[in-house]
Formats: structure tokens, C-alpha cells, sequence
């Protein structure tokens, strides 16, 4: 088991709880309710096997419904989706303006096999299309609708407490260039422009949802929150306060992070900013990770959020190519030195259309056969300076490492031990882990 990453919540009051279902029944049971058209599906890469299932329980009902699959995985692997025997087309990038013509042409019996964006299968044979420039005029888009959701869906958990919560992006597009990341692939095969809405449409719609769905929260989904002229965001900030006045969280990146944009942030009502580590040592940063931003970029982004009062959330990753024990107590580090309010570890997982799936692949870290879909508890590679029972354990410990003082790693490093010695110590330390850091707004008190 883990230490709490984050405050627990009580769902019981709200009708919300996970239970088992049966997928073919509940997806039946879908489609008797919606009577649907066409079933359109937007899929990332772990979600291609339950998304396969879906499909298929959609033809056994009904054979003619038509089924669309867009989104990342057949974004980057449309060979393998288009394969599925239930999918009949794929939209490739942005479906902004190609699914609705595709809907044109189904409803109204016109070809389906030409249209930009939309790869159709037609009696077994596969009619690729060239993929158009995306979409550019934000400003120039309908605002979200939300009704077909479960309202149960806007429930967040933060910081202890459920928010009503909605998830919106203000820029769209990343400007940088990770080697584990899509966006770098995505980058490559059209010219790279950030997109973003001007404030006063921004807003509008923001104002919109937060009426229509009663909001109490907004999480920004920008890949990097801050990469605007500061005078756009002075002006977003001012209309955001005047018309929203929600508490929000953005994801941001250590080289757009300056003193006069936290402090904009602050004013705005900033409840808390994310921030990707990834890595504290300086080989797999620059050399593996191709991260723009240096360890002291890293360093005084928190701070300056530190300084303001803003909560902060790290995000690191562990298991990487060429990784061993010495280079992760380097991230430890680099987290202990930049002390974020929450500290997040994750294995890495070399997905399509990257470097890193390419290097792994050579180095003989990963066979893709091997593994189908990203595990949260299991690394993804074999590493020669480093087993996976390591790796499992050093996961464990990870946020314990960053946060209790280096007085308690002798313990901590027996926690990693899996026998009932170390359980019981890692047991004996998550409870001064919760009664130290976890009520103590993140950081270790005596």
C-alpha cells in the first residue's frame, strides 16, 4: 500500500463510489437509453482494450450503428485502430471540423471516403484522407456543451474537500520538446503554433459553464498555463476576477514562470499549480528527457509560488531509460530543494510516436509486447542498473524520501524491504508521514 498523496474525501454523502459492472450489459443498457446514430469514442493509448470491447458489444447489438474512433491512440497508431473489425472510421488530429462534416455526409447518404482528417472503412477496404491544418480561430467555436454527462461527473476531490469542477483549456498546443511526450510527434507533423483564446471569449464561456453547471472550481488543462505575453494574462486575470471569481489550479513549466505572473496568479485566485520535475539529474534531463527547463529554472519556479502562498504540486517520474538508484535519489533531491506542497511519482511508460519508446525499444528496455497497456504499480522497463522489485519499493518510499528529514532514511530505506519488518516500519512511518506532513499543509513539523 501507499502514504496518502492527498487528502481523502468522503464520497458516500455525494452517491458517488466505484462498484463492478458488467461491460456488455451496462454498454446495452447505453444504448437502449440513447437509441444512438453513431457511437463516437475519444481514446488515449491505455484505453484502446476496454475501448475494443465497447465496440464490439456496440455491433453484437447493432450492427449498423456506425462507430468513430478519434483522440490520441488512433491519432498515432491508425493502422492498428482501423483494424479493429467494429470500427468503421477514424478522425485523425483535430475534429473540429471533420467530424461534423462526416456526420453531413452519414446523415444525408453522401461518400464518406474523401473527407480530410476521416479514415474509412468501406466493405473491408481502408480510404485514407490527408489530415487538414488545425483549427485556428478559437474565439470562432461554440462553447462546450456538458449535458450529456452524469452531473456526478463535475464531483473533484481537492484538498480535502469535493468541488464542483470544470475542466477547460485557454491555450492549446506545447511549444516544447520532450522525448516521452506525443506532443513532440504532433509537433513534427504540422507546423508547431500554440492557439489561444483571446480573455474576453475566454471568459464568456467560463462565465457560461459556471452558470449552466453551477462550478465552484476550474481546472485549466493548458499544457502550459503561463506561455502568454504577460499583458494577455494581466487582462485574462482582470475579467476572470471580476466575471468567474472561482478558486482554479493550472499545469505550467519552470521557463514561463516569473515573480510578476505568480503574483497575477495570486490576484486572480489561484488555488494551486502543477508542475512537472520529472527528473533532478542533469543527464536524464537534458540528454534523455530534452527538457528545456534546468534544475535552477526548477527550483525558483516553486519558490516564487512558495513566496506567494500558493500550493504547488510536483510531478515525477521514475523507471526511465538508463535510470538506476543514484539518478532517482538525484529527482529526491531536486524535490527536497524545490519543496513542493505535493509531491506525485509515476512509472514511466513509453508510449507510441516517442523517442523514448524508440530508445527502450533499442536498448533492449521494453519489448512492446510485453506490455499492452500503462500499469500504475509496475514499471514498464527492464533496467540493467536497477530491478523492478527495486523500482516497486523505491515507489513506495518515494514521497516519503521527499518529505521527512534525511534523519529517517535509514528507516525509510528498510520500509523498502518487503518482509514484515519493513512493511510494519513503512506502517509505523505513514502514520507520522499523515501526523507530520499530510496535516501540516505538506511539510514536515515535529
Amino acid at each position: 500500500s501507499r502514504i496518502n498523496i492527498f487528502k481523502p474525501v468522503d464520497w458516500g454523502r455525494h452517491n458517488v463510489a466505484k462498484i463492478k459492472v458488467d461491460l456488455r450489459q451496462e454498454t446495452v443498457r447505453a444504448l437502449q437509453q440513447f437509441a444512438p446514430d453513431i457511437c463516437a469514442f475519444s481514446i488515449l493509448s491505455d484505453e484502446r482494450i476496454v475501448a475494443g470491447e465497447i465496440a464490439g458489444y456496440i455491433k453484437e447489438h447493432d450492427p449498423s450503428i456506425p462507430i468513430i474512433w478519434g483522440g490520441k491512440f488512433p491519432t498515432v497508431s491508425p493502422d492498428e485502430a482501423i483494424a479493429h473489425s467494429s470500427v468503421d472510421y477514424l478522425c485523425l488530429g483535430e475534429g473540429i471540423e471533420a467530424f461534423p462534416e462526416l456526420l453531413s455526409a452519414i446523415e444525408n447518404g453522401k461518400n464518406t471516403t474523401g473527407i480530410r482528417n476521416i479514415i474509412a472503412k468501406k466493405n473491408g477496404t481502408v480510404h485514407k484522407n490527408n489530415v487538414r491544418p488545425n483549427f485556428a480561430d478559437l474565439d470562432a467555436l461554440p462553447f462546450l456543451d456538458w449535458e450529456i454527462f452524469d452531473r456526478r461527473e463535475f464531483l473533484k476531490p481537492f484538498d480535502g474537500n469535493i468541488v464542483i469542477g470544470g475542466d477547460w483549456m485557454s491555450n492549446w498546443g506545447c511549444p516544447y520538446s520532450c522525448t516521452y511526450c506525443i506532443n513532440n510527434w504532433l509537433n513534427q507533423s504540422q507546423p508547431l503554433k500554440v492557439r489561444r483564446y483571446s480573455p474576453g471569449r475566454a471568459v464568456a464561456e467560463l462565465k457560461h459553464l459556471k452558470e449552466r453547471y453551477g462550478l465552484t472550481f476550474i481546472r485549466f488543462h493548458d499544457e502550459d498555463f503561463l506561455m502568454r505575453p504577460i499583458e494577455h494574462l494581466r487582462e485574462f486575470a482582470r475579467l476572470y476576477k471580476e466575471e468567474i471569481g472561482l478558486p482554479f489550479t493550472i499545469e505550467t513549466n519552470p521557463k514561463t514562470v516569473t515573480r510578476a505572473k505568480v503574483a497575477i496568479l495570486k490576484e486572480m485566485g489561484i488555488a494551486s499549480a502543477s508542475i512537472a520535475i520529472e527528473s533532478g539529474n542533469r543527464f536524464m534531463r537534458e540528454k534523455v528527457l530534452k527538457r528545456q527547463d534546468t534544475i535552477e529554472e526548477v527550483i525558483n519556479a516553486f519558490h516564487n509560488f512558495h513566496d506567494h502562498q500558493i500550493q504547488t504540486t510536483a510531478y515525477n517520474m521514475i523507471g526511465l531509460p538508463y535510470e538506476d538508484r543514484g539518478k532517482i535519489f538525484d529527482t529526491i533531491e531536486l524535490n527536497r530543494l524545490a519543496k513542493p506542497t505535493v509531491v506525485c511519482n509515476v512509472f514511466f511508460f513509453p508510449f507510441e510516436n516517442t523517442e523514448l519508446l524508440d530508445v527502450s525499444v533499442k536498448e533492449g528496455f521494453y519489448a512492446p509486447a510485453e506490455s499492452i497497456v500503462f500499469s500504475s504499480g509496475k514499471p514498464a522497463l527492464r533496467l540493467p542498473g536497477i530491478s523492478e522489485d527495486e523500482l516497486v519499493m523505491l515507489q513506495r518510499c518515494f514521497t516519503m524520501y521527499a518529505k521527512l528529514p534525511k534523519s529517517f532514511f535509514k528507516l525509510i530505506e528498510r520500509a523498502e524491504v518487503n518482509d514484515e519488518v519493513g512493511n510494519e516500519i513503512f506502517k509505523r512511518l505513514s502514520i507520522i508521514y499523515n501526523e507530520h506532513v499530510f496535516r501540516n499543509g505538506g511539510y514536515f513539523s515535529d
